[in-house]
């Protein structure tokens, strides 16, 4: 099993995937997806997560997580241990935000 070593890697990860998320492209598709998939469950399934598994897991297998949907479900988890520090918090709270569906 993978881990992040320190609260210091934590917070590496979680601004890398930020980062990963805000850059143009990426922003740009992950809004069209969000858009195409408002209200549908199924279709957010079908793009939006796999979209936020590439983005993300590009990022954890840095770390040494798998590249994979279960890979960023663990870097999430582990991130998550620091999840009351006041600088991890906001940008944990981000990459949530990244696989939870908009409603309709």
């Amino acid at each position: 099993k993978f881990m992040l070593a320190s609260r210091d890697k934590a917070l590496e990860a979680a601004k890398l995937i930020v980062q990963a998320f805000e850059e143009p492209q990426a922003a740009k598709t992950f809004a069209e997806h969000q858009q195409n998939c408002k209200g549908d469950l199924q279709k957010f399934f079908q793009i939006c997560i796999p979209f936020s598994v590439s983005v993300m897991g590009a990022v954890g297998s840095t770390f040494g997580f798998e590249n994979s949907q279960i890979g960023c479900m663990q870097l999430q988890n582990e991130i998550a241990k620091y999840e009351t520090d006041p600088e991890i918090s906001p940008l944990l709270k981000t990459i949530k935000s990244k696989f939870v569906p908009i409603p309709a």
